[in-house]
């Protein structure tokens, strides 16, 4: 990684610059975006012409099998998540010796994965902001953590409590 650091500071190459992007402002809230638009100050064009793919990854605590149970939430704060969520029956572990008390046990990855489409890369051309990105992103298709997340919560994998912990900002 330190080769691939220096290498992408002093010949610009899209995709390795946003990829070091990702790797080094990843834990500190990064998205795929940003990553684009931290790249694209080194020149527009490279970027949208050497990037293909854009992924941001944040890891939330399963819920323990041995232990999971129904929870329940009230309904200002379903609503402060800005979705509806009332259908879904919520899960939280209870806490046992196989998860230590915890309610948790092993890890899963959220994900969010912008694939560049051609309107990306218009935007992109036209130097638009993170926001104009993200929206044409999620118009495409993409998927962003919290939604991640949020399936996630309904299948019972994670809690509502760990998707907002880490998709929040």
């Amino acid at each position: 990684w330190a080769k691939m650091k220096a290498w992408s500071r002093t010949r610009f190459d899209g995709g390795w610059a946003a990829i070091t992007w990702a790797r080094e402002h990843g834990g500190r809230g990064g998205t795929p975006a940003q990553a684009i638009l931290f790249a694209e100050e080194q020149a527009a064009f490279n970027v949208a012409s050497a990037v293909n793919l854009v992924v941001a990854q944040r890891l939330v605590r399963r819920i323990c099998k041995d232990c999971k149970a129904p929870a329940v939430y009230t309904a200002p704060e379903i609503a402060s998540l800005g979705t509806n969520l009332e259908h879904v029956q919520f899960q939280r572990g209870t806490g046992c010796d196989a998860c230590g008390g915890s309610g948790y046990r092993g890890r899963q990855g959220l994900y969010e994965v912008m694939a560049l489409t051609p309107a990306l890369r218009r935007l992109i051309l036209r130097g638009g902001s993170v926001e104009e990105l993200r929206q044409q992103a999620v118009d495409d298709g993409m998927l962003t953590l919290r939604m991640d997340g949020l399936k996630k919560v309904e299948r019972g994998v994670t809690t509502l409590e760990e998707v907002v912990k880490e998709t929040a900002g």
